[in-house]
């Protein structure tokens, strides 16, 4: 049996000395979300490196996986290897995340650990989700900072303000719903985002094409 994601943190740090920090709740969300992952040779990709200790984390769970990292911190270049790749550039730049995607290619997970900045957080999640390949996990951390504009500055930030990114996330169980069956152009959202999973400071989107809606009846069903 493999070390479970919180063992493999731990490990990662006594062994690099590179720094991470977690919540704790976040590691039963990695299991249940990243697990069918772990020996796959993916391509993953997190935004916002800090000491490296996440980097670091995720090349020891997933071992045969292409690892690459985002910082606007140009001493996060040191934490590159053999395995894992650093960009230097702001997420706030949207010329910046196409060139990375273009550098990356398909990735299969997405992590937005990066400004906590709802701007920022939405622009990610628009730019980057087209490159998540089907059956792909999108997962944007630290959410709580949509109501909170005072601890990271964000102008956006406050309960009920419509331009927080959970306030943008809401929106898209409309997409999930209502505009899955509506007649005309559809958004990405309608077509790609398989569902969505709210967690206390946390959203995971799965990515799949969604097929026309069928009704199954068991008055259909044939004995064997």
């Amino acid at each position: 049996m493999s070390e479970s994601f919180r063992e493999v943190f731990y490990r990662s740090f006594r062994e690099t000395g590179r720094e991470a920090a977690k919540i704790a709740h976040y590691f039963p969300i990695y299991e249940q979300y990243f697990e069918r992952f772990r020996e796959a040779p993916i391509a993953l990709l997190e935004i916002g490196i800090h000491k490296g200790g996440s980097l670091a984390m995720w090349a020891e769970c997933f071992p045969n996986a292409r690892i690459f990292g985002v910082d606007i911190n140009p001493d996060c270049k040191a934490f590159e290897d053999d395995r894992i790749k650093v960009f230097i550039g702001s997420q706030g730049d949207e010329g910046f995340l196409q060139w990375v995607a273009a550098e990356t290619g398909p990735l299969d997970i997405i992590i937005d650990d990066g400004s906590h900045l709802s701007k920022q957080q939405i622009l990610t999640l628009q730019t980057l989700f087209p490159h998540l390949v089907d059956g792909g996990v999108y997962f944007i951390e630290d959410l709580v900072t949509s109501y909170d504009k005072y601890q990271y500055h964000d102008p956006e930030g406050g309960l009920g303000k419509p331009n927080t990114c959970i306030s943008y996330l809401k929106s898209l169980i409309d997409d999930i719903h209502y505009s899955a069956h509506a007649k005309g152009e559809q958004t990405i959202w309608a077509r790609e985002l398989m569902g969505m999973a709210f967690f206390e400071s946390a959203c995971v989107l799965e990515k799949g094409r969604r097929l026309p809606l069928e009704v199954v009846r068991s008055s259909q069903g044939r004995h064997r």
